[in-house]
């Protein structure tokens, strides 16, 4: 796969979440494939779906939260593994703080505080995390 990646380049679109709890804390995840670094919890669009939508599907999925709002923040564009995607990032204040990881495609996610990620960070979170901070 990385070899027809490397040669087609394609391009994605997918969201990611700032999600922030009542004591200032953003959520990170660490996914079961890839490099094993901490992100921002999100995932592809699947054909013909809004970011919107998206997000809060991934986050169901993925955590088994509830979004109660999500705010457009920008788009982050990160190159990866020989693909680029644009990452709709939003701003989302979830329904209660319980994190259930589907074990699937994330294998653990915590609260941070904001001033103290975690290390490793994947490719493109500090830009997102920063794009965030510099309009909260």
């Amino acid at each position: 796969m990385r070899l027809v990646w490397f040669f087609t380049r394609p391009h994605g679109r997918a969201v990611a979440a700032v999600i922030t709890g009542p004591d200032a804390r953003v959520v990170m995840a660490m996914h079961s494939y890839g490099e094993r670094a901490w992100r921002l919890p999100g995932g592809l669009l699947k054909a013909g779906e809004v970011p919107s939508t998206a997000i809060a599907r991934e986050l169901r999925e993925e955590l088994g939260l509830e979004v109660a709002t999500a705010t457009w923040i920008g788009r982050v564009r990160v190159d990866h593994d020989f693909r680029t995607s644009e990452v709709e990032l939003f701003h989302v204040l979830a329904v209660g703080t319980e994190l259930r990881p589907d074990r699937r495609e994330i294998t653990c996610a915590k609260w941070f505080d904001a001033d103290r990620m975690p290390a490793p960070v994947a490719d493109g979170t500090r830009q997102a995390l920063d794009m965030f901070l510099k309009n909260p």
